[in-house]
């Protein structure tokens, strides 16, 4: 949400810190890289890194969530986690 994300930084900014972001797909691994990329040019090597992206689906019971419902909180809850680490971190 990128909306969202702006509204954050403007409030750190209105405390006197600083912040960015890069929306961005973090289930998508060259879209986090395209973010990694953009956030390294603004501001050198990134040294903290916070993962707060998370997906829930409405089937919570065994008995009705389907591959695709589960695919994509695995997509976002797991893979992205490490799609942004392996991408920061080297």
């Amino acid at each position: 949400n990128e909306a969202a994300l702006a509204e954050a930084v403007a409030a750190i900014a209105a405390q006197g810190g600083v912040a960015d972001h890069a929306a961005c797909d973090v289930a998508d691994r060259e879209a986090v890289a395209r973010a990694h990329a953009q956030l390294v040019a603004r501001h050198g090597p990134i040294s903290v890194l916070i993962n707060s992206a998370e997906f829930n689906v409405p089937e919570r019971s065994w008995s009705t969530v389907t591959s695709t419902s589960f695919n994509s909180a695995i997509d976002a809850n797991l893979r992205a986690t490490f799609h942004t680490v392996a991408t920061v971190l080297p």
